[in-house]
């Protein structure tokens, strides 16, 4: 089952690539014009063979979060500081993130904190993620 797929930027910008027909976060960096200016705007090291799962943290690191909303469940995969901190490494994309989050429709976050290749997965209800975010400067 796929939802609707979106990048947000280190710049705090909500990619809804679903909405262009893309179905897939990584053909979005490695194939597309606009993925590709966002690479090197954000000047995102690119290996060989392009962005996959096993290198997503060259994009996270930079303060990309790549998240996929299905029914009530939004998934987000982002890089933080150290594996004690569930907040994402930029302040912009976090609020992008805290504004999405807050829709309605939203009930439950299944986020995935990563410190380099490293990762930490958890699941919790909205509010109780929100409040992850509650001593974030704006």
């Amino acid at each position: 089952m796929t939802g609707q797929k979106y990048w947000i930027t280190p710049k705090g910008d909500l990619i809804d690539i679903s909405s262009i027909n893309i179905e897939d976060h990584y053909k979005y960096i490695n194939d597309t014009e606009e993925g590709k200016k966002l690479m090197r705007l954000f000047n995102v090291f690119y290996p060989y063979g392009g962005i996959n799962k096993d290198n997503l943290y060259f994009l996270l690191i930079k303060g990309f979060i790549m998240a996929e909303k299905i029914n009530t469940t939004l998934y987000v995969t982002y890089g933080v500081r150290t594996s004690a901190d569930n907040v994402p490494v930029s302040k912009k994309t976090a609020n992008t993130l805290l504004e999405y989050l807050l829709k309605d429709t939203i009930k439950e976050v299944y986020f995935k904190c990563c410190v380099l290749d490293k990762g930490i997965t958890k699941t919790l209800p909205k509010m109780e993620y929100a409040q992850i975010f509650t001593n974030l400067e704006s």
